[in-house]
């Protein structure tokens, strides 16, 4: 319990409460990872990644859980008349810049090549998508699954993160990638050279590394690089570095641990300046995506070694949370409000939202789902749903801490 409340650095003080001890069980599913093990403290990710080398606002109105019906299945959730304003302001927006932009880019003429302007993530959308918005903008949401299991056939599932198109790729040109024009240089990268993402993201582990080799060089800038992976079922596929920001990125993780273990005889018949390309590639992407990661959540900032200046989601009002008990599910936003205090001392209540669940420490998810289980009103269909999402996370965190700290050995 001290070490949750000395943890609460973004909540406030949390409240000691009579939770028993067996009410700390974050997942009811055993986690069966082939890769993952017990994680020890990584080393800070600024000393680089060494793969291998060869040689809101909510409705005030309280959710009566009496008469909800719960069968054990995933709840939906009907969001309040405030949120669903906010998303339709927010595509507006959209919009308006991709409105804007297309008609900046039919006065530009033609002197780059932009792409298939009818592809979902071309030149226009990606650009209104990342070229206003912030490095932690991204949901933190997987795409299908929240499984946890991660078998050879429902592997991790981890978040898209859409600002993963600007980032630079190579250290080296980050002077350039820091211009507009280096920017814009490239999302024509993903653009014009990136397949569509249903042809590369997948649920089914990749198994072997067969080769990879070098691809275009893209406006003499970018150099492109083809892996061809053999998955679990056997299917063969080749992706390119274009790809890296609509795969899922624990596709990536796997290629980056084989590449790392030098019993791969098979690859050593790629020219050593390939190879090194191949994995610098993989490395960058990923200090790329820990980093975006770290923006928000409270611990892969201390292995990055930053501080997190994000804004928080809106929450419920104090006087709309004073309606519930501590532990008590909220089902809009979903959450658990628990009882703590502000950094003056005073009493309050807060609002865990699970589209925050980024912004609590594991040992702060043990204690809010202690009381969650210890409201005996909650149901259990609301519990499983919370459940679910914390224990999706803890997954995701425990990966990328494993993978942070095997790449950097």
């Amino acid at each position: 319990m001290k070490k949750a409340t000395e943890d609460a650095k973004i909540v406030g003080k949390i409240y000691p409460s009579k939770v028993v001890a067996k009410a700390t069980v974050v997942s009811a599913s055993p986690v069966t990872s082939t890769v993952i093990t017990t994680v020890p403290i990584p080393k800070p990710i600024s000393k680089g990644v060494v793969i291998g080398k060869q040689t809101g606002g909510s409705s005030s109105e309280k959710v009566d859980l009496s008469k909800i019906r719960d069968k054990g299945k995933e709840i939906l959730i009907e969001k309040s008349k405030e949120e669903k304003k906010a998303e339709v302001a927010a595509e507006v927006e959209k919009m308006r810049h991709v409105q804007s932009i297309m008609r900046q880019r039919a006065l530009e003429g033609s002197n780059f090549d932009k792409g298939d302007p009818l592809k979902v993530y071309n030149y226009e959308t990606i650009e209104s998508r990342v070229m206003f918005d912030h490095m932690y903008s991204s949901e933190k949401i997987p795409k299908k699954s929240y499984v946890v299991t991660n078998t050879d056939f429902s592997q991790l599932d981890f978040p898209i993160n859409e600002m993963m198109f600007f980032m630079p790729q190579f250290k080296a040109e980050s002077k350039i990638m820091e211009t507009e024009e280096g920017k814009k240089m490239k999302i024509r990268f993903h653009a014009v050279l990136a397949k569509a993402q249903e042809e590369v993201w997948f649920l089914e582990k990749i198994r072997k590394v067969i080769s990879f080799k070098r691809d275009v060089i893209f406006e003499g800038k970018i150099e492109n690089v083809k892996y061809i992976v053999a998955r679990a079922s056997g299917k063969i596929q080749e992706f390119t570095v274009t790809n890296f920001p609509l795969m899922n990125t624990y596709d990536l993780i796997n290629v980056a641990l084989m590449l790392k273990d030098k019993s791969f005889s098979f690859l050593k018949d790629i020219e050593p300046d390939v190879f090194s390309l191949g994995c610098k590639h993989i490395k960058i992407y990923m200090e790329n995506y820990f980093e975006c990661l770290a923006q928000t959540d409270v611990e892969l900032e201390i292995v990055k070694g930053i501080d997190i200046i994000a804004p928080m989601a809106p929450t419920k009002k104090q006087y709309e949370l004073n309606k519930y008990e501590d532990g008590e599910v909220c089902l809009k936003p979903l959450g658990i409000v628990f009882a703590g205090k502000d950094k003056a001392g005073r009493a309050k209540r807060f609002l865990f939202q699970t589209c925050e669940v980024e912004r609590y420490s594991n040992s702060q998810y043990t204690n809010l789902i202690g009381r969650m289980n210890h409201y005996k009103k909650n149901s259990e269909g609301d519990k499983k749903e919370i459940k679910k999402v914390i224990s999706w996370y803890t997954e995701i965190r425990r990966v990328m801490m494993y993978a942070v700290q095997a790449l950097t050995t």
